[in-house]
Formats: C-alpha cells, structure tokens, sequence
C-alpha cells in the first residue's frame, strides 16, 4: 500500500544566506549580512509545474527568512536529511503512482499523495515564489517590488539562455574585476552552461517499461525483449477532483502573478539587449 503524509511539525532550523539553501529574500539584511550591492539571481518556472515537482521530490521547506526556515515532515520519523530512508520510500511511492496515471489513466493514488502532501506541507507550497519575495508578510505586491527592484530573474525553460544572461551580468558588473572571486565566478557560470547543454531535460523523471502488457522493467535492453522508453506523466490539474483543483490553484494565485512578470522582465530585457 502506499503511504500518504500524516503529520507536520514546527520546527526550525539554522540556514544562513549560504549557497544551496532556501530562504526568503528580506532586503532588511543588505547592508550588514549581504553586502550593500547584493545581486540575487533566481530562476522560475510555471507555478503548478512547480508545486507538483516540489510534491514529487518531497521538498518539505518553506521560504523564511534565514534563520526561520520551517520544516515539514513527510513521513513518520523523517529526519533533516535529503538521503534518508523516509525520503527515498515518498519518492518511490510518488514515481509508482505517477506510473499508473501514465498506464493506467487512473490518477486517484497520485490525488491520495498530493492531499497528504499538501495538509502537511502546505507551507512549502504555498505560493512559494510570493514567500521568497517577501518572506516577512507573503504580500504578492511587496513581492512584485522586491522581484522588480532586487532579482535578476531567469526562466527554467530556457536554463541556457538564462545562464548566458546572468554570465552577461556579473563579467559587466562595475565591480566585477575587483570581486576577489571574479575568475572562480567565471569559470563557475561557464562550466553551469556546459552542463545544461549536455543535459536538456532538467531532472525529468522516465522510467523504462516493457511494451507488451505494461511491465515494468529494470535496466537497460539486454537485445533480446523490445523496450520502449516511457516518460512518467505529471497528471493535468483538470484530471483532478475539483476540491483538488481549487486548492493547487489557490497555492498558486500569488505565484501566477510573480511568474507573468519574471516572463515579461525577462524576455523584455533579452530582446532590448538583442536589438541594442
């Protein structure tokens, strides 16, 4: 049987404004825990697409201020790391229900993980894009301010193009050829563009199964059964029941609205500098 999520907890835990962490963009720290001149560089995406990769891969922490970053629990006995068991089994569990919407057509198991993924971990769902923006109010206008005002923004359906951009702006940057990193800047961003050029599907997830009769199949073709590569679907929100829909739509409302202006800054910006 699979398991659905049971229980949430308070709880928090100490990230800083390091590389790889998540927390929510609070212009309050410029000045003495960022520098003056911060740049901050994000990238965004279709606001349900979003929400279902973060229930996929069981992402369980919300967008507070460094420091206030809040954690839920997917499963019973979850602990802080990305690795452990509990984890690994959502993720099957998550892999095995998207593999019957795809086969089957039948998205109810994959509706039963979502609900659980959403009462315990709403929080790091909800409106996500509007939490990083403005993690001390989630107020969609003081988003779009700090969005407008503080991100270089790209777009995660154009890594490529987004890389070449943010490459663009730090080696332009006045104060780039002082930055005592400068060169490990640039060799960072060149080596981010290659590895998006060898990869064009960004963590998709596909799994191999036997044409006849569905079976799934482990490995690579060993030359002597037919295989066919089938990429696991994300359902379509209007599959599900409408009290499912109504809710994934309102986590995301806030959310539309960042991601409509990340796309109106950025392609704007591309084709100003393209026509300049």
């Amino acid at each position: 049987a699979l398991s659905s999520t049971k229980s949430s907890i308070e709880q928090y835990y100490p990230f800083g404004p390091a590389l790889k962490t998540h927390v929510g963009l609070d212009p309050s720290l410029f000045g003495w825990v960022f520098p003056h001149r911060t740049m901050i560089f994000s990238s965004f995406r279709n606001p349900i697409d979003r929400l279902l990769s973060s229930f996929h891969y069981g992402f369980t922490f919300g967008g507070g201020r460094p420091g206030e970053v809040r954690k839920c629990e997917l499963l019973p006995g979850t602990d802080t790391k990305s690795t452990s068991k509990e984890l690994v089994a959502w993720q099957r569990n998550v892999v095995k229900a998207r593999e019957i919407a795809t086969l089957k057509n039948d998205t109810r198991v994959y509706q039963q993980l979502l609900r659980g993924y959403l009462q315990s971990c709403r929080h790091a769902v909800d409106n996500a894009y509007v939490q990083f923006l403005d993690p001390n109010s989630y107020d969609v206008n003081v988003a779009l301010y700090n969005l407008e005002r503080y991100v270089i923004v790209g777009v995660q359906e154009n890594m490529n193009r987004t890389l070449d951009r943010w490459r663009d702006v730090v080696l332009g940057s006045s104060c780039a050829d002082n930055h005592p990193k400068f060169w490990e800047m640039k060799e960072v961003l060149a080596q981010r563009k290659v590895s998006f050029e060898k990869e064009s599907v960004f963590r998709e997830s596909v799994r191999e199964v036997q044409g006849a009769g569905g079976k799934e199949v482990v490995g690579s073709n060993d030359g002597n059964n037919t295989e066919t590569t089938v990429e696991l679907i994300s359902p379509d929100v209007e599959q599900f029941d409408r009290d499912l829909q109504q809710l994934v739509r309102e986590l995301t409302a806030g959310d539309e609205v960042i991601y409509k202006r990340v796309v109106e800054m950025f392609y704007g910006s591309q084709n100003h500098l393209d026509n300049g």
